[in-house]
Formats: C-alpha cells, structure tokens, sequence
C-alpha cells in the first residue's frame, strides 16, 4: 500500500497541490501570526524603553539622588550607571539664546541613546554634544563654544562643542539638545532630582541579573523600584493599556485565530480532495483492500504532505514578516521593526505541530466517512446534501448569548472598576466571552449563510445564472458554511484589529487631550517678562498652526474656601480666546469672572467639586468658584479680566497654538525655535521661551500603533490567499457534484457564459456572505477589546476604520471572482456528452 501510496501522490500531484497549498498558507498564517505578535511586543518595548538602550536595569523612585547614585555604583557586579532627569536650561551662543532639555552623556557605547552625526561625545567637564537642530539654530560647528546656566545656581558655564547628535524622531527616544558630561551633568542638576538611574551590569563578571536586582532593593529601600528592561517595559505597559500582559494576550489570540482559519481551510480541501478519489478508494476495497490498509493510505499521504508543506510554510510565513518589518522601518523613525523580528523555537515548532496534527485531523474525518459506506455504494454519484439539527441550532444560540453577555460583562467591569483589578478582570471575562461567543457564530453559520446567500441572491436580480447560482450556494449547508466560516475569521480578524487600533488610538489621544489642554504652547521661562513684539511675530508667521491665542500664566497660591493654611500653588493661564485653541472647548462652558476651570488632578488635591469655592492670590486672596473639567494637569484657566483682578503685573507671556490638520508637531517646534533663536540674536534682550505640548507625544503614541496595525494587516493578504483557496475549492467539489447537472444544462442550451457566470455568482455570493458577516464580529470585537483594555482611561468611543472595510470588501468580492475561475474553466471544457457518459 505504501507503494500505491506514493503512486497515488506522483499521479495526483495536481490535486494534492490544493491541498499543499492549503496547508502551507494555513502554517504560515500560524508562523506569520505568532513572529507579527512577537514583533509588535518587541517593537512597543523597544519604543518605551529607547532611552535606556545597553541597560540592564531600572532604578526610580523617590528619593533618587547622588547619594543613591553613588551606592548602585559601588554595588558588585554593576559597570556603569546614568541618571536621567527632565531638566532644561538656558543655553547662549553666537548672541542667540535657548531653553534646552539635558542628558548625560553615556559611560558606556552601548548605553547611548543618540545617533552621533560627527565628532565625539564630551568627556571633559569643557565639553559639550549638542542636537542637529540646537546646532542649526544657534548657528553652531564642531569646536565652537557655548554658554549654558547652571539650573541649580545660576552660575555661568563655557563649553566647548566637540560633537553633534541626530535630532530625536520620537518623544520614547528621549533625545536631549545639550549632552553634558557625567560629572557635569549631576553637579548641574538639582539635589535628589533624578528621574530614573539606568544600570548597565559587568558581562565580563559573570553577574546573576536577579541578585543584583535584590541587591540594589534591599540597598536603595522600600521607596525605590529596581526592575529589569522586560519589566520596565511591560509596566509602561500597564500604565497605557491598563494590562502589562496586553501583547501577550494579543499573541495567544493571533495564534488561536490562526489555527482555526488553518484548521477550517485544510479540512475543507482534504474533503474535496477525499471526495474526488472517492471511487478510486472504493475500487481499491472492492479488489481486496481493508478499511485500515485504505484509511492508512490516506494518513501516509497526508503525513508526507503536511510535513513538506508545513516546512514550506514555516519558511514562507517567517520571510513575509522578515520582509515586511525590513520595508516598515525606513518609514518609522526611530523603531528598528526588523530589529525587533525575533525568531524563537514556538515560531517553528508551533506551526510544524499545527500543521501535522490538522492535516492529520483534517484528512482522517473524510477517509473515514469514505471508508465506511461500501464499495458499491462509493461507486454511485455523489449526494451532498446534508442539514444540521435543532440541537446544533440550540447550542449555537446558547452559546452566542453566553459569550455576549460575557464579554458585555468584561467592558463593564474594565470600565467602571477600580484600575487594580478592574482590567484583569474584564480580560478573564472578555477574552472567555469572545471565543464563546465565536464558537457559537461559527457553530450556527449552518443555519445563517442560506439565509444571508438568499437573500443575496435576490438583490442580485432573477437571471437564469443568477437564481441556478443561489441555489447551488446552499446546496451543501455544511461546506458552504464552513468554507464561509474561514472567511468570516480572516475577515474578522482584519477588522478586530483595525477597529481596536482606530478606538485604541482616539482613546489614547482623549487622554493625551485631557493631560495637555492644547497642541503647542510657547511660554516665556521668566513669568514677569513678557513675550517681545517679534517673538509674537514669529508664532503668528508660523506655518502648521489652525488658531493661536496668546495670553498671561502666572503661578497663583490657591486654597478651598474657608481653609486657614495657604494651598499648592496653580499654574493660572489667561488665553485671550481659549475656545479657539483648546483641544477640548466644551470644557468652557459656565467660564466667566468669577468662576475658574481646573482640572481633575487638581480638584483632588484640593478636596473640591465643581461648584465649591475657591481662594486665589493667598489669604486675602479673590474667591472664586470652581468648574471641574476632564483636564487632568495642575494648571488652571481664568478669564483674562478675573487674571487681572488676580495678578494685574503679569505681562502677556504665554502662546497657546492648535496645529492645523496634517502638520508635523516636529517641524512646527522645530520651525518655532529656529525663529526664537533667530530673534535672540538680534535681540539680547528677548527672553527665553520654552515650547512644549501634547502633539509630540501624541505623534509617538500614534507612531507605535500605527506600527502594530501595519503589522496586523500584513496578514490580510495570507487571510485573503486563503480565503481564496477555500472558495476555489467549494466550487471545486461543486463543480464535481453536478458534472450531469451542468451537462443537461448545457443540453438544455445553458451558455459556456452562463455557466461562468453561475460559477462567478455563486463564488461571489459565498464571498460576500463572509465577509458581511466577519466585519459585523470584526468591529463588535474589536471595540470590545479596545474597551476591555483601554476603560481605566474613560470613555472609549467606537472608531470604524472605514478604508480598511471598504479595502475588505473589495478584496473579498474579488476572491470570490477570481475562485471561479479554476473550477469555471474545468467545468466548460467538458462537453456536455462527455460529462453524462462518464456518470
């Protein structure tokens, strides 16, 4: 038998190349899946944790100073250590002057974070690196130098400009314009300032990572956190998703789709295949062979085939990642995506099991179905018509409804619980409640696509091929149905993840909107100056701005009404025309002289509510009552008269910019502080402005997603050549089912272009079915999951991404177009004699 076995395969190499190609597009959409998912986890890492490149672990916490500095250092098996802080300065040169962020320089290469353009980095205490962009603006070169004041006492330093660094391309990468030396760098900065210290660990000593990560804890204290690059990353995480394990958990469900569009696609092909050979298995029986030496055949067949195939795909399923993060990367300043493309073991060995054990699966349900009736039986033409029970209806239903109310479940619980558990929570529900829910869709697909190809059918007019095309559609429930249902996944999918990605992206950038309340501001550092008449020229002649308002801020003293100690200080802005430029205006509503708009953070560390009252300017300060907004900082918003109630010195100090649609953040800051500079060489005078914002980090946020979704609808094409094949292949069956059918029709005077026609129709109608269907589950999913993940951050909004369905739709209709033609081509040339002598 093994000899006919292998026979079979070299004569039959054309029918089992369907079924090759089946399984090597279903492994390589499991080995596509799981690299895609392992991609998108290490490129969102590498995003969050850019500016601790070469590190090996994170210290932060409070205090975080030179004493705690000095201590990670002395620690046994550390190398080098780097403080990081948000701190600026101003900075002077060629009769220009700049408020600039600093960094350290690195005490190792790989713990750089820069891109060095030329020249070297400062190791002198005279020494300084500095960015393109501060090099274009204060017209600096290699060995100039530069002034720079102490932030911490004012003293005047000189420095000598020995190399130059590649602007930042992303608010993650962290870029300073001004890299100070190590030493200079925490004599500079003020006492116990420190942000977060980056440890680099001594390769060469051999160090175990988590005993010197215990060491430094039980050193630094209970105040101090001391994590590893992995759990840095999955904490930053956590504190935008709401889960540290969200990519994880995106991974496991990527590869559970996977399997069950591969699982679906190479069982429906294994069936035609089976179904084609039906009278050749059965002639086998009839001259001597058993059931077993028959069944064994066919699992040797599928063996030789699923491992061969199963290798393919591997391959196949790895270089399209490979390639697809190689052309991503040129476009993604600042995220390496072909860095972050890692190959592990589960990469190979998941795919490779996944496609032995279903085309294994897949092959031994038709064998045996074909084994089991006997040779006379399997001689006569093939009757497909078969319908599903009340019960299965009943379980599909109960399912369905189990799995809503579930997932129902978990948006309610990640939204409206506490941020601790409210998110794990809603996942344990969610997740469950979706592939429940799915199961039951998937399950109940036998009783929903007649309906749906029907009615289809009907809208698509009454033409002979038309109504010949509909009926055929649904000839066969099961196999439509589960031919529909690898298509109804792919599509699915596809609009999951597209939907989450849209509704992930406005929700982020809802709070984004609600921690900066506009774009772009341009502030002057020293509050009692006011911005100079060509400073104000310069934001108003800026290209990318929609509106601008200038106005006054001024640090107030605030406390609640009928409070005895003075409060925190609020930083009270003045706009002229805030509605103009916020990002949020609604949050005006009810502003007028004697009401001020603060935001939540700020209600909180005051006890106060919307309507209480509220003490500004001190003791004897001006009572106001209090609006509470959904803007999260510590600043407040006045009107310009009850400001000059308040503080009538204050000069007008402050821009507030809205950029225009489509503008770069990057460019317009970048513009805004080459005009600055320009002014603060013509002028000595002018005071320094500070320009800062929400746009740059919701331009990185949106980068990173962006990033995950291209590498999500990378597996469009696999879920669509899949697809494809599966339409091919039901048509194909189809085709075979009504060989003397089609042969009367053509008697009957049924065109070759009618039949075409019929074939194209009912390929298009089973497309269609799918799809409609898939993008239904796809976006009520992907909203959901948005929810689940995202709820600690308010309200998510859904978001269609409605190019992405429009392609879907377009690309389905097509493949159900282009799954006809095979079959169509087999079917008309045969000639109608011919078809009805071989039956």
């Amino acid at each position: 038998m093994f000899a006919i076995t292998l026979h079979h395969m070299r004569t039959g190499w054309a029918r089992l190349a369907a079924a090759g190609l089946a399984i090597v597009l279903g492994t390589a959409f499991v080995a596509a899946t799981l690299l895609a998912g392992q991609t998108m986890r290490n490129t969102a890492y590498q995003s969050f944790t850019a500016a601790y490149a070469g590190s090996d672990l994170v210290v932060t916490g409070h205090p975080l100073g030179d004493e705690q500095f000095e201590r990670i250092a002395a620690t046994d098996g550390v190398e080098a250590t780097r403080p990081r802080t948000y701190v600026g300065m101003e900075v002077s040169a060629q009769n220009r002057s700049e408020w600039v962020g600093i960094e350290s320089a690195a005490p190792l290469p790989r713990m750089r974070t820069g891109t060095l353009e030329s020249g070297e980095f400062p190791r002198a205490d005279d020494q300084v690196a500095v960015s393109a962009g501060l090099a274009s603006r204060l017209e600096l070169s290699l060995g100039d130098r530069l002034d720079y004041l102490s932030p911490t006492d004012g003293a005047r330093h000189s420095a000598t400009v020995v190399g130059i660094t590649a602007s930042a391309t992303s608010f993650f990468d962290a870029g300073a314009d001004l890299v100070l030396p190590a030493d200079r760098f925490r004599q500079v900065v003020p006492a116990d300032s420190f942000d977060s210290i980056a440890v680099a660990l001594d390769p060469a000593a051999g160090p175990d990572l988590a005993g010197v990560q215990s060491d430094l804890a039980s050193e630094l204290g209970p105040e101090v956190q001391v994590r590893t690059m992995t759990e840095f990353a999955q904490d930053t995480t956590a504190g935008l998703t709401g889960d540290a394990d969200t990519f994880t958990t995106l991974l496991l469900a990527f590869a559970a789709v996977a399997l069950a569009v591969a699982a679906l696609v190479i069982t429906n092909t294994f069936t035609v295949l089976v179904a084609q050979r039906t009278r050749l298995l059965a002639l086998l029986r009839a001259i001597g062979a058993t059931r077993w030496q028959v069944r064994r055949s066919v699992l040797t067949e599928a063996a030789l085939l699923g491992v061969g195939a199963s290798a393919v795909g591997i391959g196949l399923g790895i270089g399209v990642v490979e390639l697809g993060a190689r052309l991503l990367s040129p476009h993604l300043p600042g995220i390496d995506v072909a860095a972050a493309v890692g190959i592990t073991p589960a990469t190979i060995i998941a795919p490779l099991l996944t496609g032995l054990a279903v085309t294994f699966v897949a092959c031994w349900l038709p064998a045996r179905n074909a084994t089991r009736v006997s040779p006379l039986a399997a001689l006569r033409p093939l009757d497909g018509t078969r319908t599903a029970g009340r019960l299965r209806a009943g379980i599909a239903l109960a399912l369905v409804l189990i799995g809503a109310v579930m997932l129902v479940g978990g948006v309610l619980v990640a939204t409206r619980s506490e941020p601790a558990t409210g998110p794990e929570v809603g996942l344990l529900l969610g997740i469950p409640g979706g592939f429940i829910s799915v199961f039951g869709i998937l399950l109940g697909a036998v009783y929903v696509v007649p309906a749906v190809v029907r009615l289809l059918g009907r809208l698509g007019g009454g033409s002979v091929a038309g109504r010949i095309a509909t009926e055929n559609a649904i000839r066969n429930p099961r196999r439509t149905a589960t031919t529909t249902n690898a298509l109804v996944i792919g599509v699915a999918l596809v609009a999951m993840m597209s939907t989450g990605a849209a509704t992930g992206q406005r929700a982020l950038e809802e709070e984004l909107t609600s921690n900066f309340p506009v774009d772009l501001s341009a502030a002057t550092v020293d509050q009692t100056l006011a911005l100079t008449p060509d400073q104000r020229d310069a934001v108003t002649a800026l290209e990318g701005i929609d509106a601008l308002s200038f106005g006054r801020a001024e640090w107030i003293e605030a406390a609640a009404d009928g409070a005895d100690d003075a409060g925190p200080t609020l930083a009270l802005t003045a706009p002229a025309d805030a509605r103009s430029v916020l990002q949020n205006p609604g949050d005006l509503a009810g502003l007028d002289d004697r009401t001020v708009l603060i935001g939540n953070t700020s209600a909180r560390m005051l006890g106060l509510s919307a309507g209480d009252g509220l003490r500004l300017g001190g003791r004897d300060g001006i009572e106001v009552t209090v609006l509470v907004n959904s803007y999260d900082g510590a600043s407040a918003i006045a009107t310009p008269a009850l400001m000059t109630e308040i503080a009538p010195e204050v000069p007008e100090n402050v821009a507030w910019l809205a950029l225009a649609d489509g503008a770069d953040p990057l460019e317009v800051g970048e513009s805004l502080n080459e005009a600055l500079a320009r002014i603060s060489e013509t002028d000595p005078e002018a005071p320094l402005v500070a320009v800062e914002g929400s746009a740059l980090e919701r331009v990185s946020f949106a980068q990173v997603i962006d990033t995950l979704l291209a590498v999500v609808l990378g597996l469009l094409a696999v879920a669509v050549v899949i697809a494809l094949v599966g339409v091919a292949n039901t048509l194909a069956l189809s085709v075979l089912e009504r060989r003397r059918e089609s042969a009367v029709l053509r008697a009957m005077g049924l065109t070759r272009g009618q039949l075409r026609a019929m074939l194209a129709i009912e390929g298009v109608l089973i497309a269609g079915v799918g799809t409609i269907i898939g993008l239904i589950a796809g976006i009520a999913y992907g909203w959901a999951g948005a929810a689940v993940m995202l709820g600690q951050l308010g309200h998510v909004s859904l978001v269609i991404p409605w190019g992405t369905v429009g392609a879907v739709v377009v690309v389905a209709v097509a493949a159900g177009l282009l799954a006809s033609v095979l079959p169509a081509r087999s079917a008309v040339r045969t000639s109608p004699v011919e078809a009805l002598a071989e039956e």
